[in-house]
C-alpha cells in the first residue's frame, strides 16, 4: 500500500490533477434493463429498530491521542480529526454521506485513504457487529477495535496511527445517503469511481486510494476492478469473497441456498428509498440467466492492480468465490493468504 510522504502544495495539486479522471460513460443500470427488477422500501435509518442510527450531524472534531469512545475501546495513538457527514455528490446528483478519519498531521503531511465499501453502516451505526453476527465478538477482543469502524472493515484508530485516513461511507441509499441500495454491479462501480475521484483532490490526500475489507467490503472492491478503473486506485485487498451472487450465494447448485440469512442481511438496510432486492428474484427468475449473468462479477477483467486475496476453507459464502478471484484476475500483482479461521477474524 501506498505510504504518507510529506508534499507541497504545488507537488500536491499536481498529483491531485495526475490521478483525478475522466468520468467513464454511464452505463445502463439493472432497472433500465430488466424491468422486472424487484425493489423494496427501506426504513429509514432513524426508524429502524437495529440500525443505532447516530443522527445525521455534519462537522468536524478533533479525537486527542488517548480518546476513546467508550471504557475497553481501543485507543486512539495519534491525534485524529474526524470529519462526520460530509457529502459526495455522484455523477447523478445523487449524495452519499462519510466519516473520514486522518491523523491531524495530514494538514501539513498528506496521506493515502483506505475506502471501505458497504451498505453495513458507516461509523458502528448499522446493526451488524461483531457482538451481533458471531459468538464471542468473533473472538475479537473489544480493546482490539476502537467503536469507530466500519463492519469488517480497518479500524480507524490503528490506520490512523500508521498515516492513513480511513473513509466510512455509507453506500448509495444506506443511512443517510440518497438512492436505492445496489447490489454492486455497473452502479455500485460508477459509485466508487466518483468517491475516488473526490477524494484525490482533496488537500489532505497524497492522491493514492486502497480499498480493503471483508465481505461486501470485499466484493465491491472486485466488482469496480472488474468493471472501472481509476489511475488514484492504487492497490484492493479482498478479505473474502463470491464472485457469482446466483452460484454462490443465492442458489447454489440450482436450490435456494441460506434463506434465513438472506432474510437478516435484508432486514439490516436502512435508507431513504429502497433496496435491490435479488433475495426475491430467484421465485421470479429460478434459471440463470441474463438478469444473474449481470450480476455476476466478471473477475477475469482485473488488471493492472496489486490484489491481495484473502480465502478461508471454513466459510459458508466465499471460499470458492476468494480462490476464483485469485486464479482467474489478469494482474501479474496477486497474492493469496488461506487460513482456516471464520471471516471477522
Amino acid at each position: 500500500m501506498a505510504s504518507s510522504q510529506g508534499t507541497s502544495g504545488a507537488t500536491r495539486d499536481a498529483t491531485a490533477t495526475a490521478t483525478a479522471a475522466a468520468a467513464p460513460p454511464t452505463r445502463p443500470k439493472i432497472e433500465e434493463r430488466f424491468p422486472d427488477a424487484i425493489f423494496t422500501q427501506t426504513t429509514p435509518a432513524p426508524s429502524h429498530p437495529f440500525y443505532n442510527y447516530k443522527g445525521f450531524a455534519p462537522g468536524r472534531v478533533l479525537l486527542e491521542s488517548g480518546h476513546v469512545r467508550e471504557a475497553g475501546f481501543r485507543a486512539f495513538g495519534v491525534p485524529t480529526i474526524l470529519d462526520r457527514d460530509l457529502d459526495i455528490k455522484m455523477r447523478d446528483g445523487k449524495r452519499l454521506y462519510a466519516d473520514i478519519f486522518r491523523p491531524a498531521s495530514s494538514d501539513s503531511q498528506p496521506v493515502p485513504a483506505i475506502l471501505p465499501w458497504s451498505p453495513y453502516g458507516k461509523t458502528g451505526t448499522g446493526p451488524q457487529s461483531y457482538d451481533f453476527m458471531a459468538p464471542f465478538r468473533a473472538a475479537i477482543p473489544k480493546g482490539r477495535t476502537s467503536g469507530y469502524e466500519k463492519f469488517e472493515a480497518p479500524d480507524p484508530a490503528e490506520w490512523c496511527e500508521r498515516g492513513y485516513a480511513v473513509v466510512n461511507i455509507d453506500a448509495r441509499g444506506a443511512g443517510h445517503s440518497e438512492g436505492k441500495i445496489a447490489h454492486w454491479g455497473d452502479q455500485e462501480a460508477e459509485d466508487i469511481f466518483d468517491t475516488i475521484d473526490w477524494l484525490v483532490r482533496q488537500p489532505w490526500s497524497n492522491g493514492a486510494v486502497v480499498m480493503a475489507g471483508n465481505s461486501w467490503l470485499s466484493i465491491s472492491q472486485i466488482n469496480f476492478a472488474s468493471r472501472l478503473h481509476h489511475p488514484g486506485l492504487k492497490a484492493i485487498a479482498p478479505w473474502e469473497s463470491y464472485t457469482d451472487p446466483y452460484r454462490h450465494f443465492i442458489a447454489r447448485g440450482g436450490r435456494p441456498h441460506i434463506p434465513s440469512f438472506h432474510k437478516m442481511i435484508a432486514g439490516g438496510f436502512a435508507g431513504p428509498e429502497a433496496y435491490e432486492n435479488i433475495f426475491q428474484m430467484l421465485a421470479k427468475r429460478p434459471l440463470y440467466d441474463e438478469y444473474w449473468e449481470a450480476k455476476r462479477i466478471p473477475v477475469e477483467n482485473i488488471d493492472g492492480i496489486p490484489v491481495y486475496v484473502l480465502a478461508s476453507y471454513s466459510s459458508m459464502l466465499h471460499t470458492y468465490g476468494s480462490f476464483q478471484t485469485f486464479r482467474e484476475a489478469k494482474t501479474t500483482r496477486k497474492w493469496l493468504r488461506v487460513h482456516p479461521y471464520q471471516e471477522c477474524k
